[in-house]
C-alpha cells in the first residue's frame, strides 16, 4: 500500500513538473518569429500552439526580415528603415541579435555604409548572409563576434533577397527593380554572372534537391532556373502578381502574390493576398486558394512541424494558416501591426 501511495505521489509530482516545464518561459522547443513592421519589431510564437511568447523591440525603424541561428537560440533581425523597397526614407544600418529564451537583446551590429540590410540566410557553418539593398552587396557575418567578415558586390541596385546553396559556394540575389538576378561565387568573393529577368523579380529560393533556383515576377510568372548551368528551365504562369515562394520538403512549391496582373500597385502590398500550389514536375498550378485571405501580401512560410502553410496579410494584421493539400483556410492568427516575414526553428 505504501509503495502504491509513493508511486501515485511521484506521478503527481511529475505531472506538476511537466506542466510547469511546458509553460515556463524559454522552454518552448518549436518557435515561429513574425516580423511586424509597424510594431516595429517581432513577436516570437510557440509554433506548436500558435501562441505568442514574447516581443522583440528594435526601436524606431522598421525591420522586414529575420532569421534564426542553427541552434534556434538566437534571432537575427536586420533593421531596414522606415519605408518599403524603392521608396526614399530612413536607411537602416544595424542588425539586432535577440535571445529566443526571453526576447532579450544581446547585441547590435552596425553595418556602416551597407545600408538597408534586408534578406537573410544562415548557413550550416553558422555564417549569416545578408543583402544590403543600397550597398548593392551581400554581407557575410560571423554572428559570434559579431562582425562583417566579407562582402560581395552584386553589381545591381535594389539587391533585396537572396538564397544560398547548401554547400555555401553560390548565392543568388533578386535585384527587384533592376530586373536582374546576381549569381555570386562565395569562396572567391566575386560576382559570377548577372541574369536579366525582363521584369521586376521578387524573392529567391532553392529547391530541396538543389536542382533549381526560383524567383517570382511582377508580370505573373514563376521562373525555375537550373543551378547546373544557370539557364531558365521553365516558367509557370499564375493569375496574379507573383511575389514570394517556398518549397515544401516533398518538392512541391507554394507561391504567394497579390491581386491580378491588371490590378494597379497590387505587387506593392495593396491588392488581395493570393496563394497558388505548383507541381514542378507537371510545370503547372495544381491548386489555388479561393477564400478571403485579406490584403497586403507579406510573406509565406511552411511550418515544418505540421506542414501547414502560413501567409501574412499586412493590411489585416493577420496570418492565414492554410491546408497544404487543398489550400483551404484552417484558421486566422491575429498579429500586431503589419506582419511580414515568418520563419520557424527548433531550439537545440
Amino acid at each position: 500500500m505504501k509503495a502504491l501511495t509513493l508511486i501515485v505521489m511521484v506521478a503527481a509530482l511529475a505531472a506538476v513538473f511537466s506542466t510547469t516545464h511546458a509553460a515556463s518561459p524559454g522552454l518552448h522547443i518549436h518557435l515561429m518569429i513574425v516580423v511586424e513592421k509597424g510594431l516595429p519589431g517581432a513577436t516570437l510564437y510557440d509554433a506548436d500552439m500558435d501562441q505568442p511568447v514574447c516581443n522583440m523591440d528594435v526601436g524606431a525603424m522598421s525591420p522586414h526580415e529575420a532569421a534564426f541561428s542553427p541552434d534556434g537560440q538566437t534571432a537575427y533581425i536586420p533593421i531596414y528603415g522606415s519605408t518599403n523597397e524603392g521608396v526614399p526614407g530612413s536607411n537602416g544600418h544595424t542588425i539586432d541579435f535577440f535571445r529566443t529564451s526571453d526576447c532579450g537583446q544581446i547585441a547590435s551590429l552596425d553595418t556602416g555604409k551597407y545600408l538597408r540590410p534586408h534578406g537573410m540566410w544562415v548557413g550550416r557553418s553558422g555564417t549569416l548572409y545578408v543583402t544590403s539593398e543600397l550597398g548593392e552587396s551581400i554581407l557575410l557575418i560571423d554572428p559570434k563576434i559579431p562582425r562583417i567578415i566579407a562582402t560581395i558586390p552584386t553589381d545591381s541596385p535594389w539587391t533585396h533577397m537572396l538564397a544560398v546553396t547548401a554547400d555555401e559556394k553560390e548565392a543568388f540575389t533578386s535585384n527587384v527593380r533592376s530586373k536582374t538576378i546576381s549569381i555570386l561565387d562565395i569562396p572567391h568573393r566575386k560576382i559570377a554572372k548577372i541574369i536579366d529577368t525582363t521584369s521586376d523579380n521578387h524573392r529567391m529560393t532553392i529547391s530541396p534537391d538543389g536542382k533549381w533556383f526560383v524567383t517570382s515576377l511582377i508580370e505573373g510568372k514563376v521562373l525555375f532556373y537550373r543551378t547546373s548551368d544557370d539557364q531558365l528551365d521553365f516558367s509557370v504562369p499564375v493569375d496574379g502578381w507573383a511575389f514570394v515562394g517556398k518549397f515544401a520538403a516533398d518538392g512541391v512549391y507554394y507561391e504567394m502574390g497579390s491581386g491580378t496582373p491588371h490590378t494597379p500597385n497590387a505587387s506593392w502590398g495593396i491588392g488581395p493576398v493570393r496563394v497558388w500550389k505548383i507541381n514542378p514536375a507537371k510545370r503547372e498550378v495544381i491548386a489555388t486558394a479561393t477564400e478571403d485571405l485579406g490584403s497586403g501580401t507579406g510573406s509565406l512560410a511552411i511550418n515544418p512541424f505540421n506542414n501547414d502553410i502560413y501567409v501574412s496579410a499586412m493590411v489585416n494584421n493577420q496570418i492565414d494558416v492554410l491546408d497544404p493539400a487543398t489550400l483551404k483556410l484552417l484558421r486566422k492568427l491575429p498579429t500586431k501591426e503589419t506582419p511580414d516575414c515568418i520563419e520557424f526553428t527548433t531550439v537545440r
